[in-house]
């Protein structure tokens, strides 16, 4: 979790590739050809799943940049390739539902086996282009990204500190027309900073958070909140957000609110993988040497892996943070698998297979951690042929060794990425 007095720290390198963008670099956006699609390809003899059902002795059929077919027995037309996986894993393309993207974190991403980002912070100038990339078939060598661009906080208030320029809200400021003017920079959904029951940064007042949800809900789009705290989550709830997109450590999550959430059909992001980085837990350097990855980081993902915040931050306990999300699990409530990348100890790719592995440490059964970076944020955020290989759903998958039904730690014996229907190159 982005605490307030940490981040500046944090993101000093980060915020001179945020203000680049927000000068107007769109440097990782791909140039769409629509003659240059993938033809038929056949990948047999797999253990596949489709989203929702897990298939033996799988072929999937793709063509065009679609899935045409997955299951056991499926017809290979004349024309199509064939790659046999020799009984490897097809998986979904991940899907990391708490990043902030800038620089080559796209690429970044895809090279990991994440094909679709949801960007909870960045400047808002390459949004537009960021949109017609995703909508494009064409072979691309980036993650899809959608974004809450600009976030909603005040003067002086957490995302304040990072150099992209804010409005900033007040009293004063007509919050339809705020959110109106996100939505017409490209903006997807509406994130906003409510931070109220701590002293070093200024926070949103609830009544303002709630109009700003009001307003979000009435054009059409989905509110998410950050919050830091038990009471802040509780606020949120009962103001209507859509989701949460931390999880807190202050106190454990209550009866209360359970069925607060419940009855709000609210999900939650819980971000473990910087949780783990404030208790300064090593497990940043032991993602960075694992031998799945180790040789194939770029010296900057290496050092974002091994470095800290310097400090361990208190109130970001890891293992409260681990409880509170088994508790919203085993209650029912919605887990998004979400890094928060490029926090300290994260980088983009990587830190999802790690977040994948805290939640089975959180009470998910690796299935359904798994289900938590795929078919659940593309469900909540109504990412249209993603998180699944359906009829006719974008033929971005991944293929791996071994079984993440058993072993949490499979999604990252990477074999092969495909984003598009194309192979993607991992060196």
């Amino acid at each position: 979790m982005d605490e307030p007095n940490v981040l500046r720290r944090a993101f000093t390198i980060a915020a001179g590739c945020l203000v680049a963008l927000a000068l107007g670099a769109a440097i990782f956006l791909p140039t769409p050809d629509p003659d240059k699609r993938a033809g038929a390809l056949a990948i047999t003899n797999a253990l596949a799943f489709d989203g929702e059902f897990w298939w033996e002795d799988a072929t999937l059929l793709i063509e065009n940049g679609r899935v045409v077919a997955l299951g056991s027995e499926v017809g290979i037309p004349t024309h199509a390739r064939t790659i046999d996986v020799g009984g490897a894993t097809i998986l979904p393309g991940l899907i990391d539902a708490h990043v902030h993207s800038y620089g080559d974190a796209l690429t970044q991403q895809l090279r990991f086996g994440v094909t679709t980002v949801l960007d909870m912070f960045t400047a808002p100038g390459s949004l537009p282009a960021s949109r017609d990339a995703r909508d494009s078939l064409a072979p691309s060598s980036r993650a899809d990204r959608f974004s809450a661009g600009m976030l909603a906080t005040v003067a002086g208030g957490h995302g304040s500190q990072f150099g992209v320029p804010i409005e900033a809200i007040d009293a004063s400021t007509d919050i339809e027309k705020w959110v109106a003017d996100r939505l017409s920079e490209g903006s997807d959904y509406i994130k906003l900073v409510y931070i109220p029951y701590q002293r070093r940064l200024p926070s949103l007042t609830l009544a303002t958070a709630k109009t700003l949800i009001d307003a979000a809900h009435d054009a059409g789009v989905m509110a998410v909140a950050h919050v830091s705290s038990g009471r802040g989550a509780q606020d949120m709830v009962a103001a209507g957000a859509d989701g949460l997109v931390h999880i807190w450590a202050d106190k454990p999550v209550d009866d209360a609110f359970i069925d607060a959430a419940l009855a709000a059909d609210i999900f939650v992001i819980p971000t473990l993988a910087v949780f783990a980085t404030a208790e300064r837990s090593g497990e940043g350097v032991r993602l960075a040497e694992d031998p799945n990855f180790e040789d194939r980081l770029t010296d900057a993902q290496a050092a974002s892996l091994r470095s800290d915040f310097g400090l361990r931050i208190p109130g970001m306990r890891l293992q409260a943070a681990i409880d509170n999300t088994r508790r919203l699990h085993d209650a029912g409530i919605p887990i998004l698998a979400g890094s928060d990348a490029p926090n300290p100890g994260t980088a983009h790719g990587p830190s999802l297979h790690h977040e994948l592995e805290l939640l089975v440490r959180a009470g998910l059964s690796p299935a359904e951690a798994l289900s938590a970076a795929t078919v659940v944020p593309a469900e909540r955020f109504n990412l249209q042929g993603r998180g699944e290989l359906t009829e006719e759903a974008r033929a971005d998958f991944i293929v791996v060794d071994g079984d993440p039904r058993e072993d949490p730690t499979a999604t990252r014996a990477l074999r092969h990425v495909f984003k598009n229907g194309a192979d993607i190159p991992l060196d």
